[in-house]
């Protein structure tokens, strides 16, 4: 009910939620660089920044896009 209200009152990004977003690119990190530590994600995280011109609105399209956030579903339930 909490995450409910939230995303009724959140700020959007692109068609998705800041929290939906902040979930999606949280997910990416960790399937793609959860044994490689903080360098390993700051990496992943500097892919993604990239690939999105950095425009808060396409970060998730590229997770998307690339399919990291079908391989973060299937590594965090």
């Amino acid at each position: 009910m909490i995450v409910k209200d939230l995303n009724q009152n959140a700020r959007m990004i692109g068609n998705y939620t800041a929290l939906q977003a902040a979930n999606i690119i949280a997910r990416t990190l960790y399937a793609e660089a959860r044994n490689d530590g903080k360098t390993g994600m700051t990496a992943v995280a500097s892919v993604i920044y990239n690939r999105a011109d950095g425009k808060a609105s396409d970060f998730v399209n590229v997770c998307k896009k690339h399919g990291y956030s079908k391989k973060a579903k299937r590594v965090v339930h």
